[in-house]
């Protein structure tokens, strides 16, 4: 996958076969109109509709998070180091997407993202080879 900034006020979504991981969390995702176009291919969004998708992103990571610390913590208390906190739930979550079969690194750049993407508001473009 390639990411990219546009400078045009459309993002443009096209969900390819490597993608696929991305459609196991559909049933986490609570906003219907992201449900319904994520299932499209070649699908343009205005910049409203930017913020609600980015923001689902953003909660399916946290839920794949939860889900890791549900399943390998088990009521153990995270370290209240910010560093060593961010390694810990990253072990955890990537002992759990590797598990399940899920692309961790995709997962993580996913993340980047979109941490970019919230904090300068800006325009993200998807093209998937």
């Amino acid at each position: 996958m390639q990411w990219q900034i546009r400078t045009d006020n459309t993002i443009s979504i096209n969900l390819q076969i490597d993608d696929i991981f991305l459609l196991r969390f559909v049933n986490k995702i609570q906003n219907p109109a992201i449900k319904n176009f994520l299932v499209f291919q070649h699908t343009k969004l205005h910049e409203d509709m930017q913020k609600i998708w980015l923001s689902e992103l953003h909660n399916i990571m946290e839920l794949s998070r939860s889900d890791a610390r549900k399943h390998y913590l088990k009521g153990n208390k995270l370290p209240k180091d910010l560093q060593l906190r961010e390694q810990v739930l990253s072990e955890l979550a990537d002992r759990y997407l590797d598990k399940h079969h899920l692309n961790w690194f995709l997962m993580k750049d996913l993340e980047a993202l979109l941490e970019l993407a919230l904090s300068t508001k800006s325009v993200i473009h998807c093209v998937s080879n």
